[in-house]
């Protein structure tokens, strides 16, 4: 990769140097003929003075010119190209934000630098086969990517977390699409990856410590900004509105377009103030409002789960797309291997050393 050093500008002279601006003042005065008793301009001193200030000008100019090229520099340089597609920086710290969401607490962990960027250039390899293979994202399949993340419960709280870690909702976006074009094509590579009933079965078998649970609750929500608006909303519940409907047209959370429906949820899944509350609500019944950082709530429970192990039919789905994604990830990684033989991928080497 050519790395463009912004330190010189092309046909500046070695002799121009900064040290020559400063007496310029004085050579000036010298050429125009200037003393401290008398001021003597002649025609020849008027060209020499307007060489002189040509000379400024463009000194001055090719400065800007460096300095604007030092700053794009370093705000955003190239550190790789795949087949001729740029990989910037400022993605790849964009995809570092982003590693440290999913981690849950903020940070990389122990991953180095190094091998998140390896991992960001394999996202780029794939996705840059998803270009050659016309691969791309619908506007829903985007939108349902850009809410797949969620700051707890509600995922009120989620943009003030993408803010906290200095992520714009148009760089999320972004990402979200891209990372819909990144798993399409990796169901792509997978095509006709179906597990048997047998090795579900297996599956099953071999991880029933895992399908053993505690007790559940399949719980709806409502979320609203203030006390006084979650009390109203109860009111209308309680006197036989339907709470998906009321969910769709008055909740401020995220899964109000599924009429509030959060599934089934463990008490270790909500905070303690909801898990309380929730779990001591029966089935059929409305929760009282619970404040919370998200908002004011109020719960539906439909139904509860005694503790004691999924059957198989009820984690069947689940066992399915591990199987798949474990296949499509093994796929993923050959071609991982074939396409980076065969793709021209270029390593800014400088960057490479700056990350170690």
């Amino acid at each position: 990769m050519i790395v463009y050093n912004c330190e010189e500008a092309p046909g500046l002279s070695p002799r121009v140097r900064q040290a020559e601006i400063l007496p310029a003042k004085s050579r000036l005065r010298r050429k125009f003929g200037m003393n401290n008793r008398e001021s003597h301009i002649s025609a020849e001193t008027q060209s020499v003075s307007l060489r002189d200030c040509i000379l400024l000008v463009i000194i001055f100019a090719v400065a800007l010119l460096s300095a604007s090229c030092k700053k794009e520099h370093a705000e955003d340089r190239v550190i790789a190209t795949i087949n001729g597609e740029q990989a910037l920086e400022s993605e790849f710290k964009l995809f570092q934000k982003v590693y440290a969401l999913k981690s849950g607490d903020g940070t990389s962990g122990s991953v180095s630098k190094t091998e998140l960027l390896n991992r960001f250039i394999e996202r780029k390899i794939v996705l840059v086969e998803a270009k050659k293979r016309n691969i791309s994202a619908t506007e829903a399949e985007v939108s349902a990517a850009y809410k797949d993340f969620d700051a707890g419960d509600s995922g009120s709280g989620f943009p003030e977390v993408l803010k906290r870690l200095g992520i714009s909702q148009k760089d999320w976006k972004q990402y979200a699409a891209d990372q819909s074009v990144f798993e399409k094509t990796l169901s792509a590579f997978a095509e006709g990856v179906s597990p048997g009933d047998d090795e579900i079965k297996a599956y099953f078998g071999a991880h029933l410590k895992e399908f053993s649970r505690g007790e559940q609750v399949h719980a709806y929500q409502i979320v609203s900004d203030n006390a006084e608006a979650a009390e109203n909303i109860r009111k209308d519940l309680e006197s036989g509105a339907d709470f998906e409907k009321i969910a769709k047209a008055r909740s401020n959370s995220p899964d109000r377009e599924n009429g509030g429906d959060l599934g089934f949820v463990s008490p270790d899944d909500l905070p303690p103030e909801m898990s309380q509350a929730v779990f001591r609500t029966e089935p059929g019944k409305l929760s009282r409002v619970i404040k919370s950082d998200y908002g004011f709530h109020v719960f539906l429970v439909k139904e509860k789960r005694k503790k004691g192990v999924a059957s198989l039919e009820e984690v069947k789905p689940l066992i399915e797309d591990r199987i798949r994604r474990s296949k499509a990830e093994k796929i993923l990684a050959s071609r991982l291997k074939e396409l980076g033989g065969s793709t021209n991928v270029k390593l800014n080497k400088i960057y490479l050393e700056e990350i170690k």
